[in-house]
């Protein structure tokens, strides 16, 4: 049978490829976990978390995530290792039934007649153990089971808080540099992380990894001596030794029970990066803290943020800096740009056979980057082309692309081509000075 191929052959390449753009808006908290067995879970909303039976301190930090309008799309929690996990009966009540889920095996003892929290937890402890099997052992002591895992964690689900209260964790020391690189493996699209935990040992840990990834780490404390001038040993002048760009710390006199840091990372991770800055932000659900002049120029000297009260109306963040003393927006738009530039110019040689080694090829480049460095105009990270004393033109960037026959051979062979860009970055207001007169004449 004849077909049009006979005549004309016609095949069409599908040049779509698409890059996915990294994220910069997703927030992590990390914490030690027995509730799921994966790394890391998402949730799409606060009330998405009740099946997970998860810590007091991780719903408290989820609770002060999603309080903020607007509010992240979706919080990320990341599961950190546990050496063990404690669960109590709350009340014995005589022959009621404690059931839990151990991994994907129900767990349920009955209660005798005239029962103990002590009696119940033996009889949870026998049960949890054959449960486990070679996965670990469970004890009881004055009321509590506590579950010594000898493997990967088994997720303790299905139990009622009104019979057990809380499960409460154990973190495993030392290697919290291994789980956030567990984490990361399992799924590292998210850009702020916060840990639940507020010891000096582990915000450091947590600080030192962040440093090697593009992301941020967000913490508080509301440890006294970060209020004392002269000292270096408090967590911020720590972290502010150590000269940090991805670590934004401050102190928060409702450190233990509040989560300041999440609900600020709650609040603008919503927002584009390039658009914001991190100061000044209203937040809800957290208290603001009050301070003298002295006590707020002790924290901001020490590379910390405060939340303050600047009426009885509303409290605000400030300053918006990384414990090195660069803004935050800075640090995340760079992080914007560098990726926009790289998946952008990714995606044009990718969608093309070759691009050439030739003043068209080059340009095809130079072009690229351009929309790219147009586009962080636009979002507001780069300065926009302005007007300078004598009319002329200042541009928000510019672009160096070398002419093919200016490039080495020995370059050329390599197949590298160097472009170079200067950018203004748009930076933000946050204080206005105005000075101003009255008069019966403007003379």
């Amino acid at each position: 049978m004849a077909t049009l191929a006979d005549i004309v052959n016609v095949d069409i390449a599908l040049n779509t490829t698409s890059v996915q753009r990294g994220t910069f808006g997703i927030p992590l908290i990390a914490a030690p976990l027995a509730s799921f067995a994966e790394r890391v879970r998402s949730y799409t909303e606060f009330d998405s978390t009740n099946p997970d039976n998860l810590p007091p301190s991780v719903m408290t930090a989820l609770s002060d995530v999603f309080a903020q309008t607007p509010r992240p799309s979706v919080v990320k929690v990341g599961r950190l290792s546990i050496a063990s996990v404690v669960i109590a009966p709350v009340d014995a009540v005589a022959n009621a039934v404690y059931s839990l889920k151990v991994g994907t095996v129900p767990v349920s003892v009955t209660a005798v007649a005239s029962p103990t929290t002590s009696t119940i937890a033996t009889q949870l402890a026998a049960a949890i153990t054959t449960a486990l099997g070679a996965g670990g052992t469970a004890t009881a002591s004055a009321g509590n089971v506590t579950i010594t895992y000898t493997g990967a964690v088994i997720p303790l689900t299905a139990f009622s808080k009104v019979q057990f209260g809380t499960i409460t964790p154990s973190a495993t020391a030392n290697i919290l540099t291994a789980d956030l690189g567990a984490i990361n493996n399992a799924d590292s699209f998210f850009y702020f992380l916060l840990l639940t935990e507020r010891t000096k040992a582990r915000v450091l840990e947590a600080a030192a990894w962040t440093e090697t990834q593009d992301k941020i780490f967000f913490t508080a404390s509301d440890e006294a001596a970060i209020l004392a001038q002269g000292t270096n040993t408090d967590i911020l002048s720590q972290l502010k030794a150590l000269n940090y760009f991805r670590t934004v710390a401050g102190y928060h006199a409702e450190a233990a029970t509040e989560y300041v840091d999440a609900a600020w990372v709650g609040r603008g991770s919503t927002t584009q990066p390039g658009s914001e800055t991190w100061a000044l932000m209203q937040l809800s659900s957290v208290t603001g803290d009050k301070f003298d002049k002295t006590t707020q120029t002790t924290i901001r000297g020490k590379g910390g943020n405060t939340f303050e009260r600047y009426s009885d109306q509303f409290s605000l963040t400030n300053e918006g800096k990384t414990v090195s003393g660069e803004w935050i927006d800075v640090i995340r738009f760079r992080d914007w740009l560098k990726d926009y530039i790289g998946t952008s110019m990714v995606q044009l040689m990718i969608n093309r056979d070759k691009v050439p080694y030739t003043d068209g090829g080059i340009q095809l480049l130079a072009t690229n980057l351009r929309a790219s460095l147009r586009q962080g105009q636009t979002v507001g990270g780069i300065a926009p082309d302005e007007t300078g004393p004598s009319n002329e033109k200042l541009p928000g960037f510019n672009i160096t692309a070398p002419r093919s026959f200016e490039v080495s051979d020995a370059i050329k062979a390599s197949r590298t081509v160097y472009l170079k860009f200067n950018a203004r970055i748009a930076g933000a207001i946050h204080i206005a000075d105005i000075n101003g007169a009255l008069a019966y004449s403007l003379d």
